[in-house]
């Protein structure tokens, strides 16, 4: 299957060594496929509960897709790790926080 490819190129890139996904992290998954290859949607929306691994489904589905994805986070404590976790990876990352609006802003109105 090609989530397992995914998830075995996530624990080469993030030195981890997750073996499985929980039911809903794989069903959450192949709702981001089927929707970004079938072109049905403008925008997906992952509700798992707290703790459960959203951001690792959103990892393995952008590793699946080989594609960009915007990840909305509501706390620092969870973006900036993120952020450069992604960076230590190699992969492509842009963090947009409050400092980086507050530059936009002046980039704007000068």
């Amino acid at each position: 299957m090609l989530i397992d490819c995914a998830l075995n190129k996530y624990n080469s890139l993030f030195k981890r060594q997750i073996s499985n996904l929980r039911e809903n992290q794989v069903l959450s998954i192949k709702q981001i496929v089927k929707a970004v290859e079938e072109d049905c949607a403008d925008f997906i929306f992952v509700l798992l509960r707290t703790g459960y691994g959203k951001t690792l489904v959103v990892d393995i589905a952008r590793l699946y897709l080989n594609c960009v994805m915007l990840g909305i986070y509501p706390l620092d404590s969870i973006m900036i790790p993120a952020y450069e976790r992604d960076l230590e990876a190699g992969l492509k990352s842009v963090l947009v926080d409050d400092m980086f609006v507050q530059q936009l802003k002046l980039y704007v109105k000068g």
